[in-house]
């Protein structure tokens, strides 16, 4: 995951690019230098690390399970 900057016809514009499923996503964020670009891009980090952080909490939750019926 990151944020990228992309030039295209000599304009600069933001993405914030992740992995899903071993596919590479790319979300718009607008100009790269507009101050609500970078903020949607930080949104959209902040939503993606979230569903990680959910994603890692029920792999968790499994883990400790199936070790608790080996105990």
């Amino acid at each position: 995951m990151s944020l990228r900057v992309r030039e295209i016809k000599g304009n600069k514009y933001l993405y914030f690019t992740y992995y899903e499923n071993g596919e590479k996503k790319e979300v718009y964020c607008g100009l790269a230098s507009d101050v609500k670009s970078k903020k949607k891009a930080l949104e959209t980090e902040l939503e993606y690390l979230k569903k990680q952080k959910n994603v890692l909490s029920e792999k968790i939750q499994e883990v400790e399970l199936k070790l608790s019926k080996i105990s």
